[in-house]
Order: C-alpha cells, then sequence, then structure tokens
C-alpha cells in the first residue's frame, strides 16, 4: 500500500477558533493550510492567525466588487465574497502576492492523484454540512506505486483505497463533534459522493497554477 499525505510535515489549521466568522470560514481556513501544504509562502501581520487575516482580505471593497462581477446575484443570496470560488481564488493570490491558485469544475481523480503525488494539495467543495464546505484534500492511498501515482495517466481508480483529508471543522465520521479533523480518512465512494460534482469524476478544485 502507498499513502501520500502531502500535509504529514504542516501543522493543522481549525476554523474554530478564528477571531472571524469561526462558523463559516472553512473556505479561507482550508486555503492556509493548502498554501503551507503547497510550500507558498505569504507573510500576515503579527498577532494574527493566518486565516483571519486572509478572511479579512475577502471583506475588502475589491472582494465584493469582484463577487458582484462575476456572481451578480450572490450577495442577494447572502453570500460573502471568500464563498465564491472566485473571490477566495483571487484573495489567496493576493496573500501569495503573484497567482498561485485557480479554480476548476473538470479536475479528475487522476489528476489530483498526481498532484498529491507531485506534493501539491487541492481544495474541494462539497455537502460534508448541509450548508457547503470546504475541505483540504493532502492524500491518497493505493495500491500501486508512487511511479505510478506519480502520471494521471496511469492511475487506475480501482486501486484507490480511499483519500486523506484535512477538515477545519473536525472529523465529519463523528457528526462534528470531534472538531479535530486532521488527516480524516475517506473511502472513495464516501468522498465521491460529498464532492462536487456529486457522483462525477469530475470535481469542483482549487488548485495551484504554478510548479515551484
Amino acid at each position: 500500500m502507498t499513502e501520500i499525505n502531502v500535509s504529514a510535515h504542516t501543522p493543522y489549521h481549525t476554523q474554530v477558533n478564528n477571531a472571524l466568522y469561526p462558523l463559516s470560514t472553512c473556505n479561507t481556513t482550508s486555503a492556509i493550510m493548502w498554501l503551507l501544504d503547497c510550500g507558498v509562502p505569504f507573510e500576515v501581520p503579527a498577532e494574527v492567525q493566518p486565516e483571519d487575516h486572509l478572511t479579512a482580505i475577502t471583506e475588502l471593497p475589491e472582494a465584493y466588487a469582484l463577487m458582484r462581477q462575476v456572481d451578480p446575484a450572490a450577495e442577494r443570496r447572502g453570500y460573502k465574497p471568500r464563498m465564491v470560488h472566485a473571490c477566495l481564488d483571487w484573495a489567496v493570490n493576493r496573500l501569495a502576492g503573484r497567482e498561485v491558485m485557480r479554480f476548476r469544475t473538470d479536475a479528475t481523480y487522476e489528476w489530483l492523484v498526481a498532484e498529491l503525488a507531485a506534493g501539491r494539495a487541492a481544495l474541494l467543495s462539497g455537502i460534508f454540512t448541509r450548508q457547503g464546505h470546504v475541505v483540504c484534500l493532502v492524500g491518497v492511498r493505493s495500491r500501486q506505486d508512487r511511479a505510478e501515482l506519480a502520471e494521471a495517466c496511469r492511475v487506475r481508480l480501482d486501486e484507490i483505497d480511499g483519500w486523506i483529508v484535512d477538515d477545519p471543522f473536525g472529523d465529519y465520521h463523528t457528526g462534528y463533534k470531534d472538531r479535530h479533523g486532521n488527516d480524516v480518512f475517506f473511502a472513495f465512494d464516501e468522498l465521491d459522493r460529498l464532492t462536487r460534482e456529486l457522483y462525477r469524476n469530475r470535481k469542483w478544485a482549487h488548485v495551484r497554477t504554478e510548479v515551484a
């Protein structure tokens, strides 16, 4: 069995202790873990949690202007910019000082496995909670060797045992009673039904746009 976990040497971040919107900042908290897992450097003010700083960026007037441009109905639906994929990309790239993240709606499992094998995490959008939720995909377990997993064209989905996720809200399998969501394991079919697009090998994912 091959296990890849790109977060093995980076800290887990929980949204529960955020100063800003702790119940609804899964997106920005997961994005901070993604930056760390992908080795993207960034700076935050002293005494401010990175996820709170990123959330504050999504509250800037420029973020609202972008949200109105890409999704005119979002504000009427009660959305904040951090809840709109293009705005989350914008905020992460602003924090990093360059374009490092982009959102795509067609990320295949094979491609995501190859990204993990290359040391790059991904953010996945799903229905882990009734309100929707964003988690950080950090690992995979497969019966193939790592060399095969590094090439999307050689990845066999029937050899995948499951996935490893860092969930900023806690452990889904406990109904989030356990608020420590580091390295939560999901069986293949389980993650498939919880992530958009549901039951399809075309996932909504925020991914790395450059190779370090």
